[in-house]
Order: structure tokens, then C-alpha cells, then sequence
């Protein structure tokens, strides 16, 4: 980003997954945040990306993660919600900006009407509590047409990493 900031512009944000690893790193916020005050990189460019398991299992961490770095500007997304827990009550504890749809429930979802409720209950939670919602763009006859009748926020095309559609439906 630093290298080229004249391409900024046509970027939304840079997804930077972070991995449990990473989240059981002592002080990662403030190696974060110094890293974020020594470079021009814009905070609002940088979208971190967190499973919904590690999430669960470093609660505690990761909400002080996610609020400490949301004051400087940047987003967050759970990713895969509904992979770690049954018990949803979690995401109020949250302040992530996205959530993403586990893409199994997505993908299992254009056949099997049980899966599909669930996708839909996690997109009208996620909308419900002031998020928007992001899914994988399933590899299935009808996925894009699914997400866009869900009103699914964003499709991944995982074909090209940087891609986000804006779903217009939605």
C-alpha cells in the first residue's frame, strides 16, 4: 500500500487474516497500531479477517483486539460465523463490521432447506445487530442468484482473492 498509493482508491480494504496464532501474540494491538503510526498506510484500508472458532476460543482477546483497533480506523470480519458455536450470543460482544456466512451452509443451502435457514438466520442476525454480511461465492448452480435473493451484502469470489461483489440486490 505504501509502495503504490495512487492504486489505493480502487480498493474497498485489504483483508489480513489473522490466525490464533497470531491472536495469542502478546501485545499484537500496540505491534499493530506502531505499525499503523511508522507507515502512511491508511487504517480504514485494512480489513482483519478472524474465524469465527478462534474468535470463540480467545473471546476475551479478541474483543479488546477489535476494539483497540477500531479506534484507529480499522475493520473487522468474522469470518465463517457459525462454524465455532451454537450459541450466537457471543456476537453481541463483537464490534467486527462484517460477518461471513459459513460457506457450507451457503453452498448446501441452494439443496437442502435446512441448511439455507440457517443462512438466512445468520444473515438477518447479523443484519439485526448493525453488521453487514459477506459469503463465498458458492461453486454451485444458483449460488449467486441465492445470495443475491438472501440480500447477502458482499460475494467473495474466492477465484480472485481481492475480489468483493457488492450485491446491488441487497
Amino acid at each position: 500500500m505504501v509502495l503504490h498509493p495512487d492504486e489505493l482508491e480502487q480498493f474497498s480494504a485489504f483483508i489480513v487474516p489473522l490466525s490464533r496464532a497470531a491472536l495469542e501474540t502478546e501485545d499484537l494491538a500496540n505491534t499493530i497500531v506502531n505499525e499503523l503510526m511508522e507507515t502512511a498506510v491508511p487504517p480504514a484500508k485494512i480489513c482483519f479477517e478472524i474465524d469465527d472458532k478462534t474468535a470463540v476460543a480467545k473471546l476475551n482477546e479478541t474483543a479488546d483486539l477489535i476494539n483497540t483497533l477500531r479506534e484507529f480506523g480499522c475493520q473487522f470480519i468474522l469470518a465463517e460465523f457459525g462454524a465455532g458455536q451454537t450459541n450466537y450470543e457471543y456476537l453481541k460482544e463483537l464490534a467486527v463490521n462484517f460477518v461471513c456466512i459459513q460457506s457450507s451452509y451457503i453452498a448446501d443451502g441452494t439443496q437442502d432447506s435446512k441448511d439455507l435457514a440457517i443462512a438466512k438466520s445468520i444473515n438477518e442476525l447479523a443484519h439485526f445487530m448493525g453488521k453487514l454480511t459477506i459469503s463465498k461465492l458458492p461453486n454451485v448452480s444458483g449460488g449467486l442468484d441465492l445470495l443475491r435473493e438472501m440480500k447477502v451484502d458482499f460475494v467473495h469470489d474466492t477465484s480472485r482473492a481481492t475480489r468483493l461483489i457488492v450485491n446491488s440486490d441487497g
